[in-house]
């Protein structure tokens, strides 16, 4: 006997872990989840005990295959004549992978439906009439500022849209401070108009990022425009009326002498 076939190699591996290759060097050395494995294998780990098992007591194998496991196609099962295991008639259990999938979020344009619910079942609150529209609001800047960072929409349309909020928010705030009073907004049809596009306006962004071919630049640049002007022409018209609520409360504001 040779001594290359009687040539003894070390079995690496503690507390009862043992490895084995078919191909030399496919193995890592030092972790089990490479970014790159060697001979672009996929590496995946089987678990075979419950997460809510301790770590000390964890029974996993890492397998790194020519193919991922996603890519095999689904069990079919085998003639029970061949073969005899424990019954399962409360049951059947599938070998394929199984995943929950979670409910998808509701679209912005849906929104709607909540308030006209709570407005039907008569449960609208007072912290619910301030925290609705704030969270609208953050929702579509913040939308504006990432799409206008990663060239999305004009970075001068997502300036726009912050703009306009942050005067309507300044001007709310001039307006406590000088009446100490907090007068009621009721959004205008522009308004209304404004935030509309603005919503249609960021659909439309985010469905050209992934697929440019789906809609006409012309359209994308009226969707734009629109909403650039209907934006400006509301952010005035709240300012006029503004302007018109101080000069009715002008004799009465004290903090002004």
């Amino acid at each position: 006997m040779n001594d290359s076939a009687t040539r003894l190699k070390y079995l690496s591996g503690f507390g009862a872990h043992r490895e084995s290759e078919a191909v030399e060097g496919a193995l890592p050395v030092g972790q089990n989840s490479p970014q790159r494995p060697a001979f672009g294998l996929y590496a995946e780990q089987l678990s075979g005990s419950a997460f809510t098992a301790p770590r000390s007591q964890n029974l996993r194998s890492w397998l790194y295959r020519l193919r991922p496991a996603a890519m095999h196609a689904p069990f079919a099962p085998m003639p029970a004549s061949a073969w005899a295991t424990a019954g399962h008639a409360e049951a059947e259990a599938t070998p394929d992978r199984l995943r929950w999938m979670p409910l998808a979020q509701p679209a912005p344009g849906t929104d709607f439906l909540d308030g006209l619910a709570a407005r039907l079942m008569k449960q609208q609150t007072p912290l619910g009439a301030y925290l609705d529209p704030i969270a609208d609001k953050l929702l579509v800047i913040t939308s504006f500022i990432v799409l206008g960072v990663i060239d999305g929409v004009p970075m001068w349309l997502a300036i726009i849209v912050v703009s306009r909020d942050v005067l309507i928010i300044t001007g709310y705030g001039i307006i406590v401070f000088l009446t100490d009073e907090r007068p009621e907004v009721n959004p205008s049809l522009i308004g209304k108009w404004s935030t509309l596009l603005q919503l249609f306006t960021l659909g439309v962004a985010l469905a050209l990022l992934h697929n440019p071919k789906l809609m006409n630049p012309w359209m994308r640049d009226i969707f734009i425009g629109s909403t650039a002007v209907l934006t400006v022409l509301s952010g005035v018209q709240y300012i006029y009326r503004g302007f018109l609520w101080l000069q009715n409360k002008a004799p009465s504001i004290s903090r002004i002498s």
